[in-house]
């Protein structure tokens, strides 16, 4: 193993370590210390990084999250025998998560006195050494987290004179079954963190946590404790937070945590409590979470020892029965959570709730209401949230919110209501968010909604039309998509001046009526997508709209785009979406030179609308134009767009670009600012582009079935060619003004090539034909040397190349040979191809190479070996591999590659070469990633025959050493 101590300025260290790794995981969450995720998964064999960072564990309230140094190490290790850090006395913290150490040497920390942070997290690590954190008089944070540690390790900090100062140890994710006697005596005096979560700790000795009288923060969730040792609280004075969810607790004992007297937070969470039990003796609780666990009735006696309690989550029980005085003991109570619990009729939650004059939240959804009585909420004056949602309402009338002046946000989504009468909502005169989407509404009365400025959900109801009800409000934000309106009429939304975002998509509007928007002169975003609209726009539609800035019309039946800015309304539009609609081609103006202004529009969406023309002045006038997307089109040839606005951006994606002469300027273009990126590089300048930028992936070519990416095309490529006559076996085309063939097709199932193949064609497609053997085909390797750059043999049934085939092509730039049947290569058949950039062999038969079967490729760039039959690759052809020095890609995947001894040198290689491998975590053995495996599933191990005989010997050994002990008792 290669080590690479390096001394850094600040003080701290930085180890490289050249080994397989992973990336460190902190908390049971990825860190990123890299900018890319799967840059990150391609990091195994680099030089470790630095980092700068926070701690906050999941969950955990801030008051009891650690801070991690400024500087820390990330070392990718897997042995530590080897390595010495006793001369980096200024290092601060190290990190060793991640790898595939198993043992820590007991003096590896010796020496380094100002440490204050240690992760060994995900590691195979089953026992830490006698004292290994001895002499660590500055320690403050230990992760060992995701080790295969057994049993608390409190060996590991017994030292002859002072124990380190620890003060959070994160010890979650291992095996722990139980906490014996004193657990954490050598820490009691420093330690304020400890995780044991997502441990197996099924028993807790009484005087487990006996004088830890700074801890603060306790965490024992996700273990397989069914009761809480007699004194757990027992010299826990300072604790304030207790985390027992997801145990396995049935009956909880007051007795546990009697001296649990300054406690804040309680989790009981995901366990099976079905009693809360008397004189808990919890006088400062503020938070108790109970909930997912087995109540079923709630009485006085249960909360009576929780005066200052703040929050209470009593979600997902089976709570029915709610006795009088039962929750009304909480005066300071702010939020109260009783979701997914079986609430019914009967319950008056007038009574049950008339002392909670604190409560701001009360969430009461996924319950089984059906009615509220009158009042219901009337003691809840500082209520500020309420959610009714998911529950079987159907009516209400208006005293049921009453006295609910401060509500800022009423759910009522998902229930059964078809009717809100008048003043349902009146006394609601600071709401802001009424939600009832996913009901079965079809009227709304006059008055039914407040006078203050609220957001309006009536998304998935049974609406027909605009309701009369929703007049003369104050809406700012209507939502009713997902109804049933066929038709805007005229004044449809009168008087709802201060509408500001209004949603009717994904309805059955055939039809908008002119002046259907007159009084929304706020509105700011329209919304009518998914809709069956045929909108002329010679009709002021749109009339009243004056402070409109974004309109999206995606998926309608709009036909033409003509006159569509004439109107003042849509000239002030920034952000119009016309996409998936049938208007096939843009042969106008959109906006004319003939308007006195100039359109406001900055973003244009044409996606998927069938256009297969668009005349170069289509956008001109349109001054503040930044965007425009043409996704998904049939679009092949274009002139470049004339506007107004510089630096404009043209998604093109999708589009049956051809790369002709017609469209030279494009690929001339991308050049052109190619080169200004990297002189802008050079100078360190961030200027944008003045010209449009046109982005475009793919582009085909006339005659051809093939699709290649622009930027790997030649502007040479961009050729008008036209027919000529050549062999009837084949079609020929030629440029314009050349006489001679560019490009050859012959796929009509041959089975041995024409006589007659021009030296001078620049493409031989020879694509899905019936070649056995190239071999056979002598009437090309006797003709003179071909001038061709591009040879394509796919699917052609080829089983083997000849040896001489290729010489007659010295000019290969592209050589495809991929869907056919070949098993091998032989020896020096691309010997002469030294200009080959691009060799496709994917999808054969393959499983080994010859020798020298690359020997001659100087200028390879990217190579394809996918989806062939690769079980092992031989050494001499990894080493061929290595030799292409101008490599830069290749395609390993889709081959049943084996976990085997013979496969070692070609697991060294995925990783050392990870940046030319693609798709480097496709690439499997045993259905499993290589790259993940460790080293040792490569390992050699001995044959069968000499296990046998190593049997053998040590059974003839004990046989005759059993005979000698016979022998000489007897005799």
């Amino acid at each position: 193993m290669d080590i690479d101590l390096e001394l850094q300025p600040d003080g701290g260290s930085r180890i490289g370590l050249a080994a397989s790794s992973r990336p460190h995981l902190q908390d049971g969450h990825q860190s990123e210390p890299w900018s890319d995720k799967n840059q990150q998964l391609e990091s195994r064999s680099q030089t470790v990084l630095k980092k700068n960072v926070e701690f906050s564990p999941s969950h955990k309230p801030q008051d009891s999250s650690p801070v991690q140094p400024q500087n820390f190490i990330f070392c990718q290790v897997t042995d530590l025998t080897s390595i010495s850090l006793h001369h980096l006395k200024s290092l601060a913290a190290v990190d060793l998560g991640s790898n595939s150490i198993r043992a820590v040497p007991r003096k590896f920390f010796v020496g380094l006195a100002n440490l204050k942070y240690i992760s060994l997290s995900h590691n195979p690590i089953d026992i830490l050494p006698d004292g290994v954190f001895c002499g660590l008089k500055n320690l403050t944070y230990l992760d060992l987290s995701n080790l295969h540690l057994s049993g608390y390790p409190s060996i590991a900090f017994l030292c002859h004179r002072v124990s380190p100062p620890i003060r959070y140890i994160d010890i979650s994710q291992n095996s722990i079954e139980t906490l014996s006697t004193e657990a954490l005596t050598t820490l009691a005096s420093s330690l304020i963190f400890l995780n044991l979560s997502s441990n197996a700790i099924n028993h807790i000795h009484s005087s487990a946590f006996q004088n830890s009288r700074v801890l603060r923060t306790l965490d024992l969730s996700f273990n397989r404790l069914s009761e809480l040792p007699a004194r757990l609280c027992q010299g826990l004075e300072a604790l304030r937070h207790l985390y027992i969810s997801s145990n396995r607790i049935f009956v909880l004992h007051a007795l546990p945590l009697i001296n649990c007297t300054r406690l804040l937070h309680l989790d009981l969470s995901s366990n099976i409590i079905n009693h809360i039990p008397q004189h808990l003796n919890l006088s400062s609780l503020q938070l108790l979470n109970l909930s997912a666990n087995d109540l079923r009735s709630l009485t006085p006696s249960m909360f009576s020892a929780f005066p200052l309690l703040k929050q209470l989550d009593l979600s997902q029980n089976k709570i029915k029965l709610i006795e009088k005085n039962s929750i009304s003991l909480f005066p300071a109570l702010q939020s109260l959570n009783l979701s997914r619990n079986r609430l019914e009729d009967g319950l008056n939650f007038n009574v049950i709730f008339q002392h909670l004059g604190s409560l701001t939240v009360l969430d009461l959804s996924s319950n089984v209401i059906t009615s509220l009585g009158n009042n219901s909420f009337a003691h809840l004056q500082n209520l500020e949230h309420l959610d009714l949602s998911h529950n079987f309402l159907s009516f209400f009338n208006r005293l049921v919110f009453r006295k609910l002046s401060r509500l800022k946000e009423l759910n009522l989504r998902a229930n059964m209501i078809s009717l809100l009468s008048r003043g349902a909502f009146e006394d609601l005169a600071d709401l802001q968010i009424l939600d009832l989407s996913e009901n079965d509404l079809v009227t709304i009365e006059n008055q039914a909604f407040p006078q203050c400025p609220f957001t309006l959900n009536l998304s998935r109801n049974s609406l027909q039309v605009v309701p009369a009800g929703l007049k003369n409000t104050s809406i700012q934000h209507l939502d009713m998509r997902w109804n049933y309106i066929r038709k805007l009429h005229f004044q449809a939304f009168h008087d709802m001046g201060r509408l500001e975002h209004l949603q009717v998509g994904h309805n059955h509007i055939e039809e908008a009526i002119p002046g259907a928007f007159s009084s929304l002169s706020n509105l700011k975003t329209l919304s009518l997508d998914h809709n069956k609209l045929n909108i002329d726009f010679e009709e002021n539609v749109f009339q009243g709209l004056e402070s409109l800035a974004s309109i999206n019309l995606a998926y309608n039946n709009i036909h033409r785009l003509s006159d569509i800015f004439r109107y003042p309304a849509l000239q002030r539009v920034q952000y119009l979406n016309i996409s998936h609609n049938p208007i096939k081609s843009i042969g106008d103006y959109l906006f004319p030179p003939t308007y006195p202004v100039r359109g406001a529009i900055r973003k244009l969406s044409l996606d998927s609308c069938n256009i297969t023309e668009i005349i170069p002045f289509a956008f001109n006038n349109l001054e503040n134009l930044t965007a425009i997307s043409l996704r998904d089109n049939f679009l092949t040839r274009f002139k470049p767009f004339v506007v107004m606005s510089s630096g404009l951006s043209v998604l093109l994606h999708g589009n049956p670009i051809v790369c002709s002469c017609e469209m030279r300027w494009l690929k001339e273009q991308q050049q052109q600012q190619q080169q200004q990126r990297q002189q802008q590089k050079r100078s360190f300048a961030m200027e944008k582009l003045s010209e449009s930028t046109y982005h475009v992936e793919e582009c085909t070519f006339e005659h051809s079935p093939d699709r290649k990416p622009i930027l790997t095309t030649s502007i040479n490529e961009f050729l008008c060619i036209s027919k000529i006559e050549c062999s009837t076996k084949c079609d020929c085309f030629a440029g314009k003004e050349a006489g001679s063939p560019l490009r050859t097709l012959c796929s009509r199932r041959l089975t041995t090539l024409p006589d007659v193949i021009a030296s001078s064609t620049v493409q031989l497609y020879l694509d899905g034909n019936d070649f056995s053997s190239l071999g056979q085909l002598t009437s090309l390797s006797e003709r003179k040397r071909m001038q061709t750059q591009e040879l394509y043999l796919n699917a052609s049934q080829i089983s083997s190349i000849g040896e001489d085939f290729l010489k007659r092509f010295p000019e290969l730039r592209v050589l495809r040979l991929n869907k056919n049947s070949m098993l091998t290569l032989p020896a020096f058949v691309f010997g002469n191809l030294v200009l080959l950039r691009e060799l496709y062999l994917n999808d054969n038969s393959m499983n080994h190479f010859d020798e020298n079967v690359f020997h001659g490729l100087r200028s390879l760039r990217h190579l394809d070996l996918s989806g062939n039959k690769f079980r092992v690759i031989e050494a001499h052809t990894l080493a061929e591999f290595s030799h292409i020095r101008t490599l830069r890609s290749i395609q390993l995947e889709r081959n049943p590659w084996q976990c085997a001894c013979d496969n070692q040198q070609f697991y060294h290689w995925l990783n050392y070469n990870y940046t030319i491998v693609r798709n480097r975590r496709d690439i499997r053995c045993n259905h499993k990633i290589v790259v993940d495996q460790r080293p040792s599933a490569f390992k050699c191990q001995p044959s069968l025959t000499r296990k046998i005989v190593v049997i053998g010997l040590i059974m003839s050994v004990i046989i005759l050493a059993f005979c000698l002990a016979f022998f000489v008792t007897r005799y």
